[in-house]
């Protein structure tokens, strides 16, 4: 049932965007961010209600009637309380994990977000389901020991333990460093160079695109080490500019089109990305365009022999 239920969550918003598309109603829209709302926190609400399950005590409230038979020194002997500050407790350093800190991660990397990006959904609904698994396993613990354990601190250290341990996975996989490593992987390029600085990391995610970009600052010695031992790049030639001939992006103005072209520049459109990212060549500097095997995926390289910076583009499509 929690399946199907899912299912029908996941499936409903994109029948409500669609019949508003025909329709274009403004409540149906209304709708559809009500039911997004509601599938980011089903996770921990579906979760949460089994644990209520769990941990529920079985007897009348007007009698104190056991409605399961069980053993009369187990009725007699009175089971600890259940810490629902540590279960609160936990879901809070959780969500500084799963969406706090990658939010700040991608605030330092210069991503740009609004409250309606879909990566903050994402996160939330990570956030939604760690914390649902962690107030399962809480509930779990509690009911196998809740006659064995008096201690408060040992409560806490059974309650918080998860928390503590998903949180510092994600924050250390929402480092900038870990998650530049992680692009460089996906695009076949070599490590991060050691004397890399002013990192920055940036990913956005669409119905019908993906693409991670990042930049990063070397001395000139490692900026051709990185290029010449990456192994998408080997073989690959590049298109050098310079001041004589650069590449820019298409001008608003279209009367300065044929001006650009005469000159001999190189015209481009515009792609995703953020504001850091510097698609245009006004300088000395080198651009490779890499396919891949998969044809869904999709490399670029940006050098500044200037300021020896590296940009780098991975698109899935």
């Amino acid at each position: 049932m929690a399946v199907v239920a899912f299912a029908l969550l996941w499936l409903m918003p994109q029948v409500v965007l669609l019949v508003g598309s025909v329709f274009q109603s403004e409540w149906l829209l209304l709708v559809f961010f009500a039911l997004i709302l509601a599938l980011m926190f089903f996770p921990f609400v579906f979760l949460l209600t089994v644990s209520f399950a769990l941990v529920g005590k079985h007897h009348c409230k007007s009698c104190g009637h056991r409605f399961r038979a069980g053993d009369e020194s187990e009725q007699r002997s009175h089971p600890t309380r259940f810490p629902i500050s540590c279960c609160v407790f936990s879901a809070l350093i959780l969500f500084l994990g799963f969406v706090v800190g990658p939010l700040v991660s991608m605030h330092v990397s210069g991503g740009i977000y609004t409250p309606a990006d879909l990566r903050i959904i994402m996160l939330v609904v990570g956030w939604s389901l760690a914390a649902g698994m962690c107030v399962l396993y809480q509930a779990i613990v509690y009911r196998l020991l809740r006659r064995r354990i008096r201690s408060p601190l040992m409560w806490a250290v059974l309650f918080l333990l998860p928390a503590l341990v998903l949180t510092s996975l994600g924050v250390h996989y929402s480092l900038p460093r870990v998650r530049a490593q992680k692009i460089l992987g996906e695009g076949g390029f070599a490590a991060l160079p050691k004397s890399a600085i002013d990192l920055r990391v940036y990913g956005w995610w669409c119905p019908d695109e993906m693409g991670r970009c990042m930049m990063f600052r070397a001395t000139p010695q490692d900026v051709e080490e990185f290029l010449n031992t990456s192994p998408t790049l080997k073989g690959r030639k590049c298109e050098k500019f310079s001041p004589e001939r650069m590449r820019i992006l298409f001008p608003r103005d279209t009367t300065k089109w044929m001006e650009y072209k005469e000159a001999g520049h190189e015209l481009f459109g515009h792609s995703s990305g953020p504001r850091w990212y510097k698609e245009e060549i006004r300088s000395y500097g080198r651009y490779y365009s890499v396919p891949t095997k998969d044809y869904r995926k999709s490399c670029e390289v940006i050098v500044d022999d200037e300021e020896n910076i590296i940009y780098i583009k991975v698109i899935w499509s």
